[in-house]
């Protein structure tokens, strides 16, 4: 697609003849800035749409759900605030962290679930 692009582009310049002084480079600099802007905008579709999918991980995140932070550590939510939550890491060890420092939510156990693991 690209090589089409830069032969349609040298094709429409009317490139000169081999002993002239050549200027057709407008045509290919405007490829190269429209290529470049689809470019930059998915890159930051993509980016919104990896935001979007954490700020709702981040606001799904209820009490009983395991979660591994950004440091690696599994942990339980205990309660869960406006900008933070505290949880068990261990026996009688509860810990306060903001909502930014989960790395990951793996949902507790639904009692389907653990119905359907039992008769396994």
């Amino acid at each position: 697609m690209l090589n089409s692009l830069l032969m349609m582009a040298e094709a429409g310049s009317g490139a000169a003849p081999q002993g002239g002084a050549g200027g057709g480079g407008g045509m290919i600099m405007i490829v190269y800035i429209v290529i470049f802007g689809f470019l930059i905008f998915f890159m930051m579709r993509g980016q919104k749409k990896q935001r979007a999918q954490r700020q709702q991980m981040l606001d799904a995140v209820k009490k009983g759900d395991k979660i591994v932070t950004s440091g690696g550590i599994v942990a339980t939510v205990r309660e869960v605030k406006d900008k933070s939550l505290f949880i068990d890491i261990a026996d009688k060890v509860t810990v306060e962290i903001t909502k930014g420092g989960i790395g990951q939510v793996i949902q507790a156990e639904t009692e389907d679930a653990a119905a359907d693991s039992k008769d396994k």
